[in-house]
């Protein structure tokens, strides 16, 4: 309880010899001082202080500990990656590119690495199933298949039933988003002989049995993969579901309620809770959850979509933030209702809504997207779709969609992620040059009359000084936005930079003494270079006057 007094003992030990040992009385937020002498000789690692209560349980000490590589050998430092030619063996070309996939790297990929152990061994279920994984992540699912079928082929060599269930699992994947549910299921039943992946590979093929609207094929799949994993959140939405379908609602209140005391935030089962009894007070616990988050709110949705629950969709959207991508759910459910006039109202919406802070990333955001292009969104949806597959390491085809993009709708969004992409990917200085200038001009003129946040004045100034502008034309280029500059820390930064740059170090002292800065800026050593160099330039003027006084000062 807060206040309350806590009778504790306090001991202080030093060589095995105690110092002081006391009965204190403590509040929370009340420190317990202590000074006493210590013997000659004593130094801090010799002294022990626990805090203990009546029964003798510590509830806090502090014994010295060596430092943690006192006694051990340092790690070696991470060596950097070698070239796929220099690898000797096909299981360590595999391990690299898990690596570079694991940890992101910024400039190398693993795809060569996988390549080169399959050119060296064609049949590698490793490089293989890896490649595959990629080519998903690419949305490209029909190349992905023969990656998987070499690696299945290969489990297969010696054994009919793998021991191993996750390439049967990724290849019914891949025959499921080419359109094959049928080959598919029997791919992810053959998965579920292996118990690691059982609840995983009867669970896709309930989905797939439930929007052919087969629920007692999917009951029964489900309640095999139950036992396997009875904490699952989606096997107990999948269940409840099934049950609140089949007019079984007192099994499907029993599988919601024990799993969401399980888990209280499990999206799906709090909304299957208020789509079992239309309760306000449930419907008001999942929107509390989700709050205005729209990913939080699309990952529901795609549940949904997932088993073609198009009704129960639409009525949980209706309480969404009418986000873009969550119309674009909307009106993919309606199309295929087949009500053509809602489609139309969802896509119309759509059109209007901002593209701001939109961020695509699920694969059923992918194939929404994609059914929804026509209707006038063939340019916000090819540079949503670009952004998706850029951010999975899909460049070239990110780059073509925002191409796309660009010349449908002119989108500033896209000409700015095309300018970026250029000057990254292929170095590309002028093409990126005359993309950010086009963005900076259209999202000027969209945003006229409103407070600019200064990002794309910021990545101008980037791309121009990559380009070899002079810094006088670069400070020019910020003085014409003193509010925007002023606003962001990093403009201001970059103003004091080239202040310095362009000869102008008064200016630059001048603007450090009317800014206040706060206590994060500056990490970089921005603000301390721009200050020294400021004061130094101002000193070596004044010297060359004969001003030594002043320069002395500086």
């Amino acid at each position: 309880m807060p206040g309350e007094h806590l009778l504790l003992f306090l001991w202080i030990v030093a060589k095995g010899k105690v110092l002081l040992e006391e009965t204190v009385s403590l509040t929370p937020g009340t420190a317990c001082v202590r000074t006493l002498a210590v013997p000659e000789g004593v130094e801090e690692k010799d002294i022990s202080i626990q805090l203990t209560d009546r029964e003798g349980e510590t509830i806090i000490g502090y014994t010295w500990r060596p430092p943690f590589f006192a006694d051990r050998e340092k790690p070696e430092p991470r060596r950097p990656a070698r070239k796929p030619e220099e690898i000797e063996s096909p299981e360590e070309l595999y391990l690299e590119g898990l690596h570079l996939e694991k940890y992101r790297h910024v400039t190398l990929r693993a795809e060569p690495y996988y390549l080169e152990g399959l050119r060296r061994d064609p049949g590698d279920s490793r490089c293989a199933n890896a490649m595959g994984m990629l080519r998903m992540k690419q949305g490209r699912p029909r190349e992905a298949l023969s990656f998987f079928r070499t690696a299945v082929q290969r489990h297969l060599l010696r054994d009919p039933n793998p021991r191993d269930g996750e390439l049967y699992f990724n290849l019914g994947w891949a025959l499921e988003e080419i359109g094959d549910e049928e080959e598919a299921v029997r791919c992810y039943r053959k998965a579920a002989w292996n118990s690691g992946f059982k609840a995983a590979g009867l669970r896709q093929a309930a989905k797939a049995a439930l929007r052919k609207g087969k629920w007692k094929e999917a009951l029964s799949c489900l309640e095999e993969a139950f036992p396997n994993n009875a904490e699952s959140p989606q096997i107990s939405f999948l269940l409840s579901f099934v049950f609140r379908r089949l007019g079984r609602r007192e099994n499907a209140e029993l599988i919601s309620s024990r799993m969401l005391s399980v888990d209280p935030l499990a999206y799906s089962l709090l909304a299957e809770s208020w789509l079992l009894t239309g309760e306000e007070e449930r419907l008001r616990s999942l929107c509390a959850v989700l709050g205005e988050r729209e990913a939080a709110w699309r990952t529901l949705l795609s549940e949904y979509a997932e088993i073609g629950a198009w009704e129960d969709l639409l009525k949980l959207a209706a309480f969404a933030p009418p986000e873009l991508l969550i119309l674009l759910y909307q009106a993919y459910a309606a199309q295929k209702l087949d009500r053509e006039q809602d489609t139309r109202e969802f896509l119309r919406r759509a059109q209007a809504s901002s593209l701001d802070r939109v961020f695509p990333y699920t694969d059923w955001d992918v194939r929404v997207l994609r059914c929804c292009r026509a209707g006038g969104l063939e340019a916000r949806c090819d540079y949503l779709l670009g952004c998706l597959f850029y951010g999975r390491d899909s460049r070239e085809e990110g780059i073509r969609l925002w191409q796309q993009a660009a010349e449908e709708g002119d989108l500033h969004q896209a000409h700015r992620c095309l300018a970026l992409a250029l000057m990254d990917e292929y170095g590309d200085l002028t093409g990126a040059r005359c993309e950010m200038e086009r963005a900076f001009r259209l999202e000027q003129a969209e945003n006229a009359g409103k407070p600019q946040d200064g990002r794309y004045l910021l990545e101008l100034l980037a791309v121009r000084k990559r380009c070899g502008e002079e810094p006088e034309k670069l400070l020019a280029l910020l003085e014409q936005y003193p509010e925007t500059v002023n606003r962001r820390e990093d403009l201001a930064h970059q103003r004091l930079v080239l202040c310095n740059e362009a000869g102008h170090p008064e200016k630059t002292a001048e603007y450090l003494a009317a800014r206040s800065f706060h206590p994060y800026e500056g990490g970089e050593g921005i603000l301390i270079r721009a200050h020294m160099l400021a004061y130094v330039q101002l000193g070596r003027r004044a010297a060359a006057q004969g001003k030594l006084a002043e320069a002395v000062s500086c």
